[in-house]
């Protein structure tokens, strides 16, 4: 296929073409898609255009029609909304509240050369919204649906996305099911209360999500069990299984239990925690108590317990729960005394029957309490320790009362008593008195003198008294062995001291060994005793066992471990390193350096060594000796070196040596901290040959050439050799000439730094530096030429010369006008500029009439080259060719203004030197280095005689002097002037009014203009100013003028020819003089932007499509005086909304308001004689019409052809 998109300059791209199946569509007709995509292979499209076209295809077959739509998709390929395809496995996930993984992800894009798929991370990165566009900060994790977005990365730009679900599990085994865990045996039904299940968060409804199911040994129902126990269990509960079966969506089981409990059991060791002390006056309430069952569970009042309220007495100086002490209450009590509270059975009546009954006797511990008046003891408050040391004597407790804030004292205000708990836990035992056995024990406080009552039995406190325990430590705690291969018996002892550290003996001592190489040692125990007294230390004794070899990175590990009857265990661990047997030893990375000096070098090559501690200890380094024939340098006196470590040293050899072999040995020695010593030999040659001081130069001389003064010229170098044997320091010295015109410097080159230029170590060795001469600045006119020598700094010796060449000039001009004036100087970064005034000029005039010259004149010292460049409308000169001009010379050129210039002044200040110039340079050198830049100004004048536009009739050429403007193809009739065809190619505002003559003064007027004068100018013209004096203006004058926004037409015409505006897409203001006779078919058509127009009265009759599709036309008005309106005058003005036609008016042609979609009201005249058929076909939006002689809306029975085919 071959596509040509209106020559644009698309880049390459390639076409996929896939063609769709048919598809039908309610008009009967059947349309083929064929989609085109174009991928371009550069991208400069990077935004998606979408074009369609339609057309009809008229087929051989038996359909009446059909339509194929061709669809171009012109993308960018490195755009992922462009993408192909996107990938996400999985792309749904049950429910586990994690984030989710995939599996694969990723994106097609089709480029030119195929498919490519994209990498994660390189070539995008993923982020995830909701539904609703939410951005989120990680991977979802809840139910719901997402989207997964690609936001291109790299070279790939834009978003792509694709959708992902997390799914509802719904597999019940995940569930949570919470209910109440215990029902009292009542012999019914259990009604399962509280029972809740909840799945992802969601609470299921029983019957619709899931059923529930009884497991009673092993029996399923779903009739809720009673609970009765089996024979022989009557009194044990029974354990119920709850199963939770999915229904509906819900599949899957879950599970939960519950127990049914005898009356007898549910207050089976429960616990009453509440107040223990009430003051006379502050009420009793049940609620103020809390049981609480054996497993932990609060216990509800009225259903699983009541509360009964006893009196206690006390019979025997004890408290006991037997009958004789025990009064049931029938209320919560109120008077002062010592009371109990119980919780009992729901199904006993605490008021019936007599104390003592069996039935009486409630499940729980008493929890005892007491109603205590304002006076009473029991309401003091009490501090005394918890625990006191064993002394065997009867215990000081140390107790302290206070009550409102007053400290009581033991005697007068209180006495204590002494309690045990009795066996069984019922009650409490009185003492005679303090007790000092080690037990636990509770006292009372008992009031006197102005206290009355007791610490109740709720309030009692509680102490014990221990014994001190024994206490003792091990010294060392831990036990660190190191020793050296080959040990002795006598090196591998150790003692432990064991040291009672408490105020009692410590009985039963032991000690051992353990640990896994509890074998390699040996515990002597001989001088631990079985008893230590406080404050007395035994010792232990550890051996290691002798033939240990070395222990590497794996030290022997074991145990000792002290035991007693009345002390925890002490350890002490042991740990045993043995190491090898030290040895000494230091080696060279060169043991024997041998040196090529020569003779009365300054520079010698220095060699680092290493030295290596090659033994197995560490070594101090002491200062090796001074040596004979070479220095030794980076040691420093006392410097440690582990084992394995290196040192880096330097040996240079000394300067003072004649031709001649040298040898020497220099010991280095280190110390070891056992005091033995490591040593190590170097063996030093020196060998000692002539000096040969031989370098080369790159270049013998440098040639800076000749420079204008004021000028500098860049640096130059040369590369100094070495190809002696003997390092050298440089020395520079310049002539006397040189050193005023430069400064020197030294640089790097191959392996040397400046000043110093080592020998080379073999013939393939190069060393070198870099010698550069530096131009000073703002140097006078001059010779800076002579010789830069190199010396040897040291020995004095020439090594070589360089030649210098440089000599800096002036240079420079002056320009001299006609009369000798001085016009502009110049020279080496001072331009000039003038401007030559040629004065003034007639219209047409001939340049090289109107002449000027100048005189350039040398004035420098050196010879120069003088010449011209011009350029477009700057002065032209016959003598713009250079010349050389020498100190003194003179030349003289001559410049002429450009042709062609309109009226009035012509300025051209002087430019750059793009623009006309005298340049000067040096001889030879292709850059100039000073211009005089030229402008010019004269005057161009014309005959009084003549207008503002000069006629040519032989040329049939009208031209505006003021800026040659020339139209082309103008025709005269006597002194009447018709415009012909004209070709504008540049943005032009024309401005036909002014005088027009010819060149004898004879007047002319431009009466019309001819057929296509403007056509074909486009967007080129913006505007036109008509003549007073144009009569026509011919067909197709302005024929698609797309950048015309509005035209005045003068009074004086009377004529417009047919298409005359026709296409004028931008044309939106129209004024149509009075005096207007005819306007030609399509004279407006398609002016899209035409808004308004008012036809004057001197028109009669609007030509065929006048105003055809002129699509903004929203206001029309006709005057008195136009008889007809044209075939499809107005048609297609869609924003047209209402029509008042005039009473002239006799005819309106055949679809005049065709289309006018917004016309809603129409005024038709009594005079009118004729409507064309379908003048309104298409009026949609058209409500009501007047038609003269037959009332509104009548046209359905007078004019059946009026709106058809399309009626609203």
């Amino acid at each position: 296929m071959s596509v040509d998109f209106l020559s644009k300059n698309f880049p390459p791209f390639q076409v996929h073409h896939a063609k769709k199946p048919p598809r039908f569509y309610p008009d009967g007709f059947q349309r083929n898609v064929i989609d085109f995509y174009f991928i371009f292979s550069d991208c400069r499209l990077r935004k998606a255009l979408y074009l369609q076209f339609s057309y009809f295809i008229w087929p051989l077959d038996t359909y009446a029609g059909k339509t194929k739509e061709l669809r171009f998709f012109i993308y960018d390929w490195q755009d992922l909304s462009n993408a192909h395809e996107t990938l996400l496995v999985p792309n749904s996930f049950s429910y586990t509240g994690q984030p989710v993984q995939f599996e694969q992800c990723s994106v097609r894009v089709d480029s030119p050369t195929g498919a490519i798929w994209l990498e994660k991370d390189k070539d995008f990165t993923l982020s995830f919204t909701t539904t609703d566009g939410a951005s989120l900060n990680e991977a979802p994790r809840d139910v719901g649906v997402y989207y997964a977005v690609f936001t291109g990365k790299g070279e790939y730009t834009g978003t792509a996305s694709t959708s992902f679900s997390i799914r509802a599990s719904n597999d019940l085994s995940a569930a949570e099911v919470t209910c109440k865990k215990y029902y009292v045996y009542t012999g019914q039904p259990v009604q399962l209360e509280d029972l809740q299940v909840t799945l992802n968060g969601l609470v299921l409804t029983e019957g619709k999500d899931y059923t529930v199911l009884y497991d009673t040994n092993g029996h399923v129902s779903q009739t809720p069990p009673d609970g009765t126990p089996l024979p022989g269990e009557e009194n044990k509960g029974v354990t119920i299984s709850l199963i939770i079966r999915g229904t509906g969506a819900y599949t899957g089981e879950a599970r939960a239990s519950f127990e049914i409990v005898p009356q007898e059991d549910i207050l089976n060791g429960a616990t009453i925690t509440g107040p223990a002390v009430y003051q006379q006056g502050t009420p009793v309430n049940s609620a103020d108590f809390t049981v609480t069952s054996a497993g932990g569970t609060v216990l509800r009042e009225g259903t699983d317990y009541n509360i009964t309220f006893w009196k206690i007495t006390y019979s025997g100086g004890s408290v006991t729960d037997d009958a004789e002490d025990i009064e049931v209450m029938p209320s919560a009590p109120t008077e002062v005394g010592t009371y109990g509270v119980v919780a009992v059975r729901t199904d006993i009546d605490p008021s019936g029957g007599q104390q003592g009954d069996k039935e009486y006797v409630p499940s729980t511990d008493i929890f005892y309490f007491s109603i205590e008046g304002n006076n009473s003891i029991a309401l003091a408050e009490i501090q005394a320790p918890k625990t006191v040391e064993y002394t065997g004597q009867p215990v000081q407790l140390g107790l302290t009362a206070t009550m409102g804030g007053k400290a009581l004292v033991e005697g007068k205000d209180y006495t204590l008593r002494y309690f045990v708990k009795m066996s069984g836990g019922t009650g409490f035992a009185p003492l005679s008195g303090a007790p000092s056995a080690p037990d636990t024990y509770y006292v009372q406080l008992v009031g006197t003198g102005s206290y009355t009552g007791a610490t109740p039995a709720g309030g009692l406190h509680e102490f014990s008294i221990q014994r001190s325990p024994a206490l003792a430590r091990l010294s060392p705690d831990a036990l660190a062995i190191q020793l050296t291969e080959g040990y002795s018996e006598e090196d591998a002892k150790y003692e432990v001291k064991v040291q009672n550290t408490g105020s009692v003996a410590i009985t039963g001592l032991a000690a051992s060994l353990s640990g896994t190489n509890a074998a390699d040692f040996t515990l002597d125990t001989s001088s631990l005793p079985q008893s230590l007294d406080a404050g007395q230390t035994a010792t232990l004794t550890v051996k290691v066992n002798t033939g240990i070899g070395v222990t590497s990175y794996s030290p022997k590990m074991a145990t000792l471990n002290v035991r007693a009857e009345n002390l925890s265990t002490l350890s002490c661990a042991v740990s045993l390193a043995v190491t090898e047997k030290p040895t000494y030893g230091l080696t060279f990375s060169s043991s024997s350096p041998v040196f090529y000096p020569a003779q009365d070098e300054q520079n010698p090559e220095t060699r680092a060594i290493t030295l290596r501690n090659a033994g197995n200890t560490t070594v101090t380094l002491a200062a090796p000796p001074e040596a004979t024939y070479c220095t030794i340098s980076g040691f420093t006196e006392g410097q440690s070196l582990e084992s394995g470590k290196t040192l880096t040293f330097y040996v240079t050899p000394k300067t003072n040596l004649v031709p001649g072999t040298y040898q020497e040995n220099i010991i280095i020695r280190g110390i070891a901290p056992d005091g033995g010593i490591a040593t190590g030999t170097l063996t030093v040659e020196v060998r000692v040959s002539e000096a040969n001081r031989n370098v080369t130069f790159s270049t013998s001389g440098l040639n800076f050439g000749y420079w204008q003064e004021g000028q500098t010229p860049q640096e130059r170098g040369v590369e100094i050799r070495n190809n002696g044997n003997i390092s050298l320091s440089l020395k520079v010295e310049l002539d006397e000439a040189v050193e005023k015109g430069f400064t020197y410097e030294l640089r790097a080159g191959t392996d040397a730094t400046p000043p110093v230029l080592p020998a080379p170590q073999n013939y393939q060795d190069k060393r070198s530096l870099w010698l550069y001469l530096v131009p000073k600045a703002g140097l006078p006119a001059g010779d800076y030429s002579g010789n830069v020598t190199v010396k040897d700094a040291y020995s004095g010796a020439v090594l070589g010369t360089v030649s210098v060449s440089y000599f800096a000039q002036q240079a420079q001009i002056e320009v001299t006008g006609k009369d000798g004036t001085l016009l502009a100087t110049a020279s080496a970064g001072n331009n000039g500029a003038a401007t030559l005034d040629f004065g003034e000029m007639p219209y047409g005039y001939t340049p090289a009439q109107y002449s000027q010259a100048v005189t350039v004149k040398n004035t420098g010292n050196v010879a120069v080259e003088v010449g011209y460049t011009g350029g477009s409308d700057w002065l032209a000169s016959s003598d713009s060719l250079s010349s050389t001009l020498q100190p003194g010379a003179t030349r003289t050129m001559t410049f002429t203004v450009p042709a062609g210039k309109g009226l009035g002044q012509q300025t051209r200040e002087p430019g750059t030197a793009s623009g006309g110039n005298i340049w000067v340079r040096m001889q030879n050198d292709v850059q100039a280095f000073a211009r005089v830049y030229l402008g010019y100004t004269f005057t161009v004048t014309k005959p009084a005689t003549w207008g503002e536009w000069l006629y040519d009739a032989q040329a049939q050429t009208l031209t505006r002097l003021s800026d040659n403007l020339t139209l082309k193809n103008v025709t005269a009739s006597g002194t009447s002037l018709t415009i012909g065809k004209q070709y504008i190619s540049q943005s032009t505002a024309l401005d036909l009014t002014g005088a027009v003559t010819d060149a004898d003064g004879t007047p002319y007027t431009i009466t019309a203009l001819g057929v296509e004068a403007f056509w074909g100018c486009g967007s080129y013209l913006t505007a036109i100013t008509l003549p007073d004096g144009l009569e026509s203006i011919g067909d197709k004058a302005f024929y698609s003028c797309s950048s015309l926004t509005a035209i005045d037409i003068p009074s004086s015409v009377t004529s417009i020819g047919e298409e005359a505006f026709r296409s004028c897409t931008s044309l939106k203001d129209v004024t149509l003089p009075d005096g207007l006779e005819s306007i030609g078919s399509y004279a407006f058509r398609d002016c899209t932007s035409l808004t308004a127009i008012e036809i004057p009265s001197s028109i009669t009759s609007i030509g065929t499509s006048a105003f055809n599709g002129c699509t903004s036309l929203e206001a029309v008005t006709l005057l008195e005086g136009l008889q007809s309106i044209g075939v499809a005058a107005f048609r297609n003005c869609s924003a047209l909304t209402s029509i008042d036609i005039p009473a002239s008016v006799t005819s309106i042609g055949k679809s005049t308001f065709d289309g006018c979609t917004s016309l809603a009201a129409a005024t038709l005249p009594e005079g009118l004689q004729s409507i064309g058929e379908y003048a309104f076909q298409h009026c949609s939006a058209l409500t009501s019409i007047k038609i003269p002689g037959h009332g509104e809306n009548r046209w359905d029975v007078f004019f059946p052809r009026l709106l058809c085919p399309c009626q609203p």
